[in-house]
């Protein structure tokens, strides 16, 4: 290679990726054996001429009798691949990958290990980060007092894995103080290409003496779940369950969870409620029952009963004393800290005067043995608002909050913001925190997005608070600092929910020809009502005419085709992935596609988000019936009786298939719901794991790519 090439590859992973993938290539042809065509091949090759199709076939050789390759021919061969795989890819900007063969494999040992441990780590690379000399394990880590979804959580590496003679890449993991749960990606130095694992990422879980995982290790598991995979949650909670079946704690959080997922069910209940019951009689023989015991019956309780239910009425009064005295007791206990914070919540919500004393009380309990925890910075954030505070101790609160819970600090101080006297506090936090976003930081980076992802998601919630700034500063009478504030909040990216706010705004600071811009990209994206693209025509004819209203909207279309394609991937799938129709007709994902492009979408009446979201499935099947597009959902279940009887009580008002060999679901590397691919008119998958407001308007972006 020329010194200029050597120069570009140093800096650029992507091509570094794909030299190896092609050299990989090479090394593999090298090895395959000389293909015997089986003797029906031309008579197969006639018969789909016949039919009109331009294919070629696949050959099958004789494993029996291998036979010698010349080594120049599979050079000759290797290098003509390689100029013709560097021509193909040199003329497509966009990656292309095969689904399902794009992540490495992850191995820790011990697989099992316990609190502290170091870990020792093996990693096979994919062709797309092999080659390079070292690795970057990324790691989120969890400790006990985690909270659910991943607002809390901060990323960090983990260790440097560094490439063994035999390929692999090896490194050791020791696992900080205190943690009980993580989960890990890999990546390049310079965070270009990441393997996540399909998305599900590979995880560890502390392990007590007895080999089984700690209580603490699967409460943060399915902590990290949440949010992520609600049926790997559910199942994960069932198994917290399982393994510590003396915790009542551990049956209120699976009744919790499964009611949330699965719907109300009075067999449900009633097994809960005679459990609870058995529990406080096993436990009521205990002299001195640990503290998680005793908050846990409690909160079982409050979980499975009504207030004036006799049993319900019997836990509580048999229990609260024995609470408050074992919180007195052992007052730094990490739960009996925690329920100390609750009892402040109780306390507050009374009444403003009884909040106004929790309020003192939180500020002391938070200088001393409360100090730091999470759940205490949420309740004492509550307890201000309650007491209806709008001085330093509001403020302070909202910090607290916002240090311990970073992802809630947009909604933490638009809500201070609502009090004229905390305005100017909430707008300083707001432009530091957009400030904040546009600068690049590892440790709010999601292990399954590269640097260049995450750029993209800070910017969106930076263009968010800039729109929030605006409105503040509008509500103010600060015109031109409002102006300044919504021109930044739609400098970029593409969002329906922020153009409607943004667009009326704009005309209100004066700033017609932005906002008049902004309506446009309101009319151009096909997900925006007639009604509303009709009043939206009307209004900018008006002001521009017909031809320049016209021209704003198609030149808004243009740009929004411009922002989804420079985002787009290449994956393939097969085309002839077999489906069977809820009345167990086999069928394929080509014969439902029909070489249109498509939105397969897969979905799970096991998962709340999923099943919320199949509502509003029939409005997107309409929209993409207009465009001779198509929509394919589907689940992974069989077409049972079972779930016949879901879709009658739940209609979904679209067309349901099946996947019942898995065949989809590994093809394109799902692993939660509800999912969303956009495919092109050939099948290629050019949108992976995207969301349901964004599909219609990446599927249009690709007709006329």
């Amino acid at each position: 290679a020329s010194s200029g090439a050597r120069e570009h590859l140093a800096s650029c992973g992507d091509c570094r990726a794909r030299l190896q993938e092609i050299r990989a290539f090479a090394d593999s042809a090298r090895a395959l054996p000389d293909p015997v065509p089986s003797p029906d091949l031309l008579d197969r090759i006639h018969a789909r001429i016949d039919a009109g199709e331009r294919v070629i076939l696949p050959t099958f050789s004789d494993p029996a009798r291998p036979r010698a390759i010349h080594p120049s021919s599979v050079l000759i061969a290797a290098a003509a691949m390689i100029a013709v795989a560097v021509a193909l890819w040199m003329a497509r900007p966009v990656r292309e990958a095969q689904a399902g063969s794009t992540s490495g494999v992850l191995e820790f040992s011990p697989a099992a290990p316990g609190a502290r441990d170091s870990v020792h780590v093996r990693f096979r690379a994919p062709a797309r980060l092999s080659g390079e000399r070292t690795l970057r394990l990324r790691a989120r880590y969890r400790t006990r007092s985690d909270e659910s979804y991943d607002w809390g959580t901060s990323q960090r590496m983990a260790a440097v894995l560094h490439a063994s003679a035999d390929g692999v890449y090896e490194g050791v993991v020791a696992l900080p103080d205190s943690v009980v749960y993580a989960v890990f990606a890999v990546e390049d130095q310079a965070g270009h290409q990441v393997d996540d694992h399909d998305r599900a990422l590979w995880e560890l879980l502390v392990h007590g003496p007895g080999g089984r995982p700690t209580y603490d290790a699967l409460i943060q598991r399915e902590n990290d779940l949440i949010g992520r995979n609600m049926e790997l949650a559910v199942a994960t909670a069932r198994r917290r369950a399982e393994l510590y079946p003396e915790r009542p704690e551990a049956w209120a959080n699976l009744y919790a969870i499964e009611t949330y997922n699965l719907g109300e069910s009075q067999r449900r209940l009633h097994e809960h409620r005679a459990r609870l019951d058995s529990m406080n009689r096993r436990w009521a023989t205990t002299a001195n029952p640990p503290f998680a015991i005793v908050d846990g019956l409690l909160s079982y309780a409050a979980q499975v009963t009504e207030r004036d239910d006799p049993h319900g009425r019997a836990v509580r009064d048999r229990w609260r004393p024995v609470r408050e005295r074992v919180t007195r007791e052992d007052p730094a206990e990490p739960d009996a800290v925690q329920a100390r914070w609750w009892r402040l919540n109780d306390l507050a919500m009374q009444g403003r005067d009884s909040a106004r004393a929790a309020l003192a009380l939180a500020e002391r309990f938070w200088s001393g043995t409360g100090r730091g925890d999470r759940v205490g910075a949420m309740v004492g954030f509550q307890i201000a608002r309650m007491a209806e505070d709008t001085g330093d101790a509001r403020i302070s609160w909202a910090d607290r909050r916002v240090t311990l819970t970073p992802a809630a600090a947009e909604g933490v101080y638009r809500e201070i913001s609502g009090e004229r006297a905390l305005r100017p506090a909430a707008i300083k936090r707001l432009e530091a925190l957009a400030i904040h976003l546009l600068v690049p930081d590892d440790s709010r980076r999601a292990l399954e997005s590269n640097r260049a992802q995450a750029a993209a998601t800070d910017s969106a919630r930076a263009r968010w608070v800039f729109a929030m700034l605006g409105e503040l500063r509008l509500s103010a009478g600060d015109t031109a600092a409002a102006r300044d504030a919504f021109s930044r909040a739609t400098g970029g990216g593409w969002d329906l929910g922020l153009f409607r706010r943004a667009a009326p705004a704009l005309l209100t600071t004066g700033d017609t020809a932005r906002a008049l811009d902004v309506a446009a990209r309101l009319a151009a994206d096909p997900g925006t009502p007639k009604a509303t693209v009709d009043s939206l025509a009307d209004q900018g004819r008006t002001m521009l005419g017909d031809a320049r209203w016209t021209a704003l909207v198609a030149e808004a279309r243009q740009k929004m085709r411009t922002y989804f394609l420079r985002a787009a991937t290449r994956t393939v799938v097969p085309r002839e992935i077999a489906l069977v129709d809820a009345a167990n007709r086999p069928t394929t994902l080509r014969q439902l596609t029909r070489e249109r492009v498509s939105v397969v979408t897969f979905w799970s009446r096991h998962c709340a988000p999923s099943r919320q979201e199949m509502a509003r499935l029939g409005d997107l099947r309409a929209r993409l019936d207009e465009r001779d597009m198509a929509l394919v959902p589907i689940t992974a279940e069989a077409p049972t009786q079972e779930v016949a009887d879901y879709l009658t009580q739940n209609p979904a008002k679209v067309p349901v298939y099946f996947d019942v060999s898995n065949a989809a679901r590994q093809a394109f590397g799902q692993w939660a719901t509800p999912e969303y691919y956009v495919l092109d008119s050939r099948g290629v998958v050019r949108f992976r794991h995207s969301r349901l407001d964004l599909v219609l308007a990446q599927a249009v972006s690709l007709v006329e790519e």
